[in-house]
């Protein structure tokens, strides 16, 4: 190897996702991932923070107890947007009534 290379140099998969964090804002960028890790895999390792990377290019570390969900909008795969289920097709459900109100 050369003098100059890095022998601890990590390859990782960049995955696009929306964050939605505690405070209700929705981040779209990247996260990172070993070749064979998950989404899934990445929330429930022993880290705290995970290293994100913004539209702007900005890296950051996000705490993990501060996600609330992950959207994945693109098929990784072809690159394709992935289709949202249009108003229509989305389940409608009644609201209901409070338990406190039901039995007076």
């Amino acid at each position: 190897m050369s003098e100059g290379s890095n022998d601890r140099r990590v390859n990782k998969n960049s995955r696009i996702v929306r964050l939605k964090v505690s405070d209700g804002s929705v981040i779209k960028g990247r996260i990172f991932l070993d070749a064979d890790e998950r989404v899934i895999d990445m929330l429930n390792d022993e880290r705290d923070f995970i290293p994100f990377e913004d539209e702007a290019s900005a890296i950051f570390c996000v705490n993990k107890n501060q996600i609330i969900g992950i959207f994945d909008d693109l098929d990784q795969t072809t690159g394709s947007k992935v289709r949202q289920p249009q108003r229509s097709e989305q389940a409608s459900v009644p609201p209901t009534t409070p338990p406190s109100s039901r039995f007076r």
